[in-house]
């Protein structure tokens, strides 16, 4: 991401949100490394990402350019990209790095906002980091992996993209669940990279919830992150998610930024 060519001095009181905005983009740019596309391509500063329809996040276009207004010639050029590859076209906005006009375009053109997420972050140094009350099992098998998040989880997207997804990741990755008698009842993936470790795929079965297996995750794949060099801890939870919000702001997790999607029609089929 470029910063904008012509800034003035930040006076001295502007310090602290020239700051913030760094972190917003390490952040980012972190988050994009941590769960890749199986494609990307940069236009101009436009994150193009695809990857089977898997998520929105990994099929989904992320301007990174605040500085330079939208162009309605580079939305239809991305529409003609995803509806060829028979995927709706989907715009994810950063909010502090959304190019101008943008989000007001994509109204115009009709598309619906949905999910509007927020990203927590904290230094790991604030945060405490008790052993975790249950043990965390790693894993080293995707296919395993998967397998135990798709029964722990419910989910019912094909899991083929998702393994390729997590064998795309550059960056040291924790595949990590608890089990009860041998059968896995919760699990995450932590990825570690430079200063940063992100925290994806959390889930716990519905009859184990409410008993402390999401902390225990959390705590045990931040320490595990700790190992690995990490001092920034970041996740990402949907706005409307009161309970995940309320067990990450309780381990000391801020927001730091939010983003949300516009999702336009999906072509006819053909």
């Amino acid at each position: 991401m470029r910063a904008c060519s012509k800034r003035r001095r930040p006076r001295r009181s502007l310090i602290s949100k020239v700051a913030e905005r760094a972190l917003i983009r390490e952040v980012e740019w972190a988050a994009l490394r941590a769960w890749p596309a199986l494609e990307q391509r940069d236009e101009a500063g436009w994150l193009i990402r695809l990857a089977e329809g898997y998520t929105k996040r990994a099929n989904s276009v992320t301007p990174l350019q605040p500085c330079s207004p939208a162009l309605e010639s580079q939305v239809a050029f991305c529409e003609s990209l995803y509806r060829g590859r028979g995927l709706p076209p989907i715009f994810r906005l950063v909010g502090p790095l959304v190019p101008e006009g943008l989000d007001d375009l994509l109204a115009g053109r009709g598309y619906a906002p949905v999910d509007p997420t927020l990203v927590l972050a904290a230094p790991l140094a604030a945060l405490e980091l008790p052993q975790p009350r249950y043990p965390l099992h790693p894993s080293h098998d995707i296919e395993a992996w998967l397998a135990a998040y798709q029964a722990v989880s419910g989910a019912r997207l094909p899991q083929a993209p998702h393994g390729r997804i997590l064998a795309a990741i550059a960056g040291r990755r924790m595949l990590a669940t608890i089990e009860s008698d041998g059968a896995p009842v919760a699990c995450a993936l932590g990825v570690a990279e430079g200063a940063y470790v992100g925290l994806y795929d959390l889930a716990v079965a519905p009859a184990w919830r409410r008993q402390g297996l999401g902390s225990a995750l959390v705590t045990g794949l931040l320490r595990w992150g700790l190992q690995e060099g990490a001092t920034w801890a970041y996740l990402q939870v949907v706005e409307a998610n009161a309970a995940a919000r309320a067990l990450y702001e309780g381990m000391g997790f801020r927001f730091l930024y939010r983003y949300w999607y516009r999702v336009g029609a999906a072509p006819p089929p053909s």
